[in-house]
């Protein structure tokens, strides 16, 4: 993942400790020795080398645990707030590091391996494959709230997994503060956008840094869409709710101004220009139909057409570049893209990102046409082109419950 950007602000350290003198300081010893040759790490070594190692038995193991912080940008704690330079606290666009490393009480030269399981409250966050130095690293932004993170090591046959305190994995709890409070203004070009029960949480330009706008506008259970209403070429917020369409002309709290009632519960929102006449304007997906409007108004559906199946998740861009949305379908990790509206066919198909993930689109590298992405669990994933391939751009922002709303 690369290295850590300026990863020692705060530091929060739980430590599992032993009676066994021996049993506690080999771990550290070989610690102090991983430090001083791996520099990837040397900003981790003062957190490590605090804490206390159990034993599990004859070649037992157990992962101790620390949480660093880092703002996406690299920068310090940030006031006025006291809270949010608070061991147990950070704020919503910051990232946590989670730092596990895996102590043994067993002599001799070998060495730990396989992952290191890295949950919050219960549900895996990723598992993380051991280095030479008897560490595993995962590091993501995660949604305001109370976050329960634990490290568990599985063994490898020849270590056993680790005991923790009680046979119970090491575990630290975090609580990401929202700062929408501080951090305000009305963002003149929305990027990546997030919303959850309510609340929007955007910024300006693909890439890390801090939220450049927060606000509360909708309710929970509500779906987040982004749209042009007015044709000024900013996209502005919108919630859609069991067929009712709310729309606003700013991205910040206030009066709802264009409110019309236009579908049926379950239908799934769609936005673009379908005609092309600088405007978004509103549609719908339901088991495989669409049905697109050409205003933002209720009326009847002005293009309805068939393509696609129960379960395929509907993704809407400008795929050629000829100033049309049309539609897209992403499952199981298999996008196909169409460059029509009506009679439709498959234009691109290409498998890239993972069957759970959510799927984006936008012009990512302001250069024409849009292109495919994916939102999994608040990191997002982003491609330049429509086919297979390596991710260009990546960043963490996010997290697990959010829904991504790309701007442009």
């Amino acid at each position: 993942r690369g290295p850590i950007r300026n990863p020692t602000t705060k530091r929060q350290n739980i430590g599992v400790t032993t009676s066994q003198e021996e049993a506690k300081n080999r771990p550290r010893r070989a610690a102090r020795k991983a430090c001083a040759v791996a520099a990837i790490f040397a900003a981790l070594c003062s957190s490590l080398l605090g804490l206390g190692i159990s034993s599990a038995g004859a070649g037992g193991s157990t992962a101790s645990f620390t949480i660093l912080y880092t703002n996406n940008d690299g920068g310090p704690c940030r006031p006025p707030n006291p809270d949010f330079c608070n061991p147990v606290y950070s704020v919503i666009d910051e990232q946590i590091v989670l730092v596990a490393f895996v102590g043994t009480n067993a002599a001799g030269p070998a060495k730990p391996t396989g992952t290191v399981t890295f949950r919050d409250a219960g549900t895996v966050l990723s598992a993380v494959v051991l280095n030479s130095f008897n560490v595993a690293v995962y590091f993501a932004v995660f949604a305001p709230g109370p976050h329960v993170f634990t490290a568990s090591y599985a063994g490898d046959g020849t270590f056993g997994p680790s005991s923790g305190d009680g046979a119970v994995p090491a575990q630290v709890t975090q609580t990401v503060q929202d700062n929408c409070a501080i951090v305000t203004g009305e963002v003149a070009s929305p990027g990546p956008t997030v919303f959850q029960d309510g609340r929007w949480y955007q910024k300006s330009g693909y890439g890390g840094g801090r939220v450049g706008n927060c606000f509360n506008w909708g309710a929970p259970g509500q779906i987040p869409v982004l749209g042009d209403w007015d044709g000024d070429g900013k996209q502005t917020i919108g919630v859609y709710a069991a067929g009712r369409w709310y729309l606003r002309n700013s991205s910040k709290s206030g009066p709802i101004e264009i409110l019309f009632d236009w579908g049926s519960p379950g239908m799934i929102p769609v936005v673009g220009d379908w005609d092309g006449d600088g405007k978004d304007s509103i549609g719908l997906y339901s088991n495989g139909t669409w049905y697109l409007r050409n205003s933002n108004t209720s009326g009847p559906v002005d293009i309805q057409f068939t393509w696609g199946s129960p379960g395929m998740i509907p993704v809407v861009g400008d795929w050629n570049n000829d100033a049309i949305d049309t539609p897209g379908l992403f499952s199981g990790g298999t996008w196909y893209l169409s460059n029509r509206n009506g009679i439709n066919g498959v234009d691109s198909l290409f498998a890239w990102g993972a069957p759970t993930d959510q799927p984006i689109s936008g012009n990512w590298d302001y250069t024409g046409g849009d292109t495919v992405g994916v939102f999994r669990s608040g990191q997002w994933l982003l491609r330049n082109v429509n086919a297979s391939g390596p991710v260009d751009v990546s960043f963490a922002w996010g997290g697990p419950g959010q829904i991504a709303t790309p701007g442009q």
